[in-house]
């Protein structure tokens, strides 16, 4: 268990993206980049916003939107929702 750094393709209703991406297998959440976001599919308000803590003592994330994607590992079809952050994270 861990980090895991693997090729994968995100798909959304408005477009696909291919790209590295990191994956914590203790994670709870996935994070994606607004921007990225933006281009692959419909953000989503969050009922409430969630803060996020960053490795950085005492530094939090709030987190507003969600986007819905499809994506590929190793040629198989997962779905999920990423929570939609800004460029720095």
């Amino acid at each position: 268990m861990g980090i895991i750094y693997k090729q994968i393709r995100l798909v959304g209703s408005r477009g696909e993206h291919a790209t590295n991406r990191l994956f914590d297998t203790r994670a709870s959440y996935s994070l994606i980049r607004r921007d990225i976001a933006e281009r692959l599919g419909i953000l989503l308000p969050l009922p409430q916003p969630m803060s996020f803590e960053m490795a950085q003592r005492g530094a939090t994330m709030m987190v507003r939107e969600r986007v819905v994607l499809d994506f590929w590992i190793d040629g198989y079809r997962f779905s999920d929702e990423f929570f939609c952050v800004g460029r720095s994270f």
